[in-house]
This record gives C-alpha cells, sequence and structure tokens, in this order.
C-alpha cells in the first residue's frame, strides 16, 4: 500500500479488481494469487496482476479506462511497477484496444 495512504482509500480498488476477476474467468491460480494480494492489502500488486494476467490471455472484457487508470496512477503504478518494467505502456495499450 502506497505510503500516507490508509486501506479505506483503497477499498475501490479491491472491489474493483475482485469484480472484474468475477468477469475475466482467470485461471484458479491467478485468481488465487490477485486474490491473496488483495487480503495482504498489496493493492498495487493485485492491480498489476490482473491486468498482466489480463494482457496475457488476451481476454477483453469493458472497463471504464479514465477509471483504470486513474486507480493505477492512485497505486503509482505510473512511476513503479513490481512484476513487468513494462507494465505501463502494455497497460495503455490494452485499455486503448479494448472494446469501447
Amino acid at each position: 500500500m502506497p505510503r500516507g495512504q490508509t486501506s479505506d482509500d483503497f477499498e475501490p480498488i479491491d472491489q474493483f479488481v475482485r469484480s472484474v476477476m468475477s468477469r475475466a474467468d482467470l485461471d484458479a491460480e491467478s485468481v488465487e494469487a490477485i486474490g491473496l494480494y488483495l487480503d495482504n492489502r498489496e493493492y498495487e500488486m493485485a492491480f498489476e496482476g490482473l491486468f498482466l494476467e489480463l494482457i496475457k490471455s488476451r481476454k477483453t472484457i469493458k472497463l471504464n479506462a479514465s477509471e483504470c487508470i486513474g486507480m493505477a496512477r492512485q497505486l503509482k503504478l505510473d512511476k513503479e511497477t513490481v512484476f513487468d518494467h513494462q507494465f505501463w505502456s502494455k497497460f495503455e495499450t490494452y485499455l486503448h484496444d479494448m472494446p469501447k
């Protein structure tokens, strides 16, 4: 969790990640890992992991791109990532190519 913020600040992100996970039909291992990150309040890991799985699986679901970008910025994923140093460019491409 980024410094200076409380878990209440991340409740919408937690709900968003759980909602997208349930709609995205991800494999059980990915769902378990992302759920564990959420349970441990590692919201940046959960969010980045979710989108990396969506990108890798090529699953497209309808999302509000500006809302997704806002959450990613709140998590500071535009500045520092956990799993993939190219996350931000992949994330923006995924959102741009997403069905409107």
